[in-house]
């Protein structure tokens, strides 16, 4: 699923491959894969390791903010 269709908002996700520090390929509760992008150059997915859980928000497709509920950090 192209990330920009993604209604901006809250999910909870689990990561599938982490691509770089500023893209991440996720899959849905609903089982859909989308790649999303950094939104800020604060947020660095770098610290983010396949099958972590994380919750973020996002902005037309990008991501905002998230929390990785693996290991209770967040990144802005």
């Amino acid at each position: 699923m192209d990330a920009s269709l993604l209604p901006d908002g809250t999910y909870a996700v689990r990561v599938v491959k982490v691509i770089d520090a500023r893209h991440v390929l996720v899959v849905l509760n609903n089982g859909v894969k989308t790649k999303l992008a950094a939104g800020h150059a604060t947020v660095d997915f770098s610290a983010v390791h396949v099958g972590d859980d994380l919750k973020l928000s996002t902005l037309k497709g990008a991501v905002l903010i998230y929390l990785d509920l693996s290991k209770r950090e967040s990144k802005i």
